[in-house]
């Protein structure tokens, strides 16, 4: 055959794409749960081999204190402050969690004859995330933990009644509660933490978590999660990867190399689904933006 050159290869490669394009629905596309989702074309999310990317951004807890302290929650009616609250809350419960809830839940090993009604779910750097009151209404869901910086603010945003105080554990740590839903205000990291919850919960639901940790971060961050865990847990994980090189984060870039690198000495890993998000990509002006979820299966 004639040889050509680079690019008009891949024009023909292009061509070949748009006329198969009209024949393949989403569902054929989607080679099955591992398949690739991506607004309703399928194509394979990018990796990130460019040596020459700059490292990442390093942000304090300062830094995110001071985010919400400057903020001013919306009322319940979504009323002042609303167009101020932070764009990582989404206007409704995470369409994903809801999709793969039922994978997360299924395949626990019971820690005793009533586990299915014995299952605490966490939510690591929740922010006031509606999925924490979506998950308290799940049947067999005993309890939800939140861990965030935000305190008081979620349970206005979420429009729960929140107790008449908080209980100061200690400095830098306080913890409210409101019917099975309790958050804790404070640093994730903070070692309290690890003392009162160590062992505790059965499933996590990692959103918007992992991919603002400090990549000098993310190790300890794996290894706390998995304290706070019972010994067989399942974790739904969320990750973003776009070319780092064009947005230094956060959110971090944190692709599927990365992840089988953090993970897998702990945990069986399993690609559930990866999507093509058009308006984030746009928002963030980048050339594309997936968001991968990952089954992590306690070894």
């Amino acid at each position: 055959p004639a040889l050509v050159g680079p690019a008009t290869a891949t024009r023909q490669r292009l061509q070949w794409l748009l006329q198969c394009r009209q024949f393949l629905s989403p569902s054929v596309l989607r080679h099955g749960h591992r398949g690739i989702r991506s607004g309703g074309i399928g194509q394979q999310a990018p990796k990130n081999n460019d040596n020459s990317t700059p490292p990442e951004p390093q942000f304090s807890h300062e830094y995110w204190l001071n985010r919400w302290q400057s903020l001013t929650p919306p009322d319940a009616d979504g009323g002042p402050g609303a167009a101020a609250w932070p764009r990582w809350h989404r206007p409704q419960v995470h369409p994903f969690l809801v999709r793969h809830w039922a994978a997360l839940r299924s395949g626990l090993k019971p820690k005793d004859e009533a586990a299915e009604q014995q299952q605490q779910v966490l939510v690591p750097l929740c922010g006031a995330s509606l999925d924490l009151t979506w998950l308290s209404e799940q049947p067999g869901v005993s309890g939800v933990v939140g861990v965030d910086l935000g305190g008081e603010s979620v349970f206005r945003r979420l429009h729960l009644q929140p107790p008449p105080g908080r209980t100061d554990l200690c400095p830098g740590l306080h913890r409210v509660r409101s019917g099975i839903v309790q958050l804790y205000g404070g640093d994730l990291f903070h070692p309290a933490l690890r003392r009162l919850e160590a062992g505790q919960s059965d499933l996590v639901w990692d959103r918007g978590s992992l991919v603002v940790i400090n990549s000098a971060d993310r190790r300890a961050y794996v290894a706390l999660l998995h304290s706070l865990c019972r010994p067989s847990h399942r974790i739904l994980l969320e990750t973003t990867v776009f070319p780092r090189a064009l947005h230094p984060g956060p959110p971090f870039c944190v692709d599927a190399d990365q992840v089988k690198a953090l993970y897998s000495d702990l945990y069986d890993i399993q690609l559930l689904e990866a999507f093509r998000d058009e308006e984030r990509r746009l928002l963030y002006n980048l050339p594309e933006l997936f968001y991968h979820y990952y089954l992590l299966t306690a070894k």
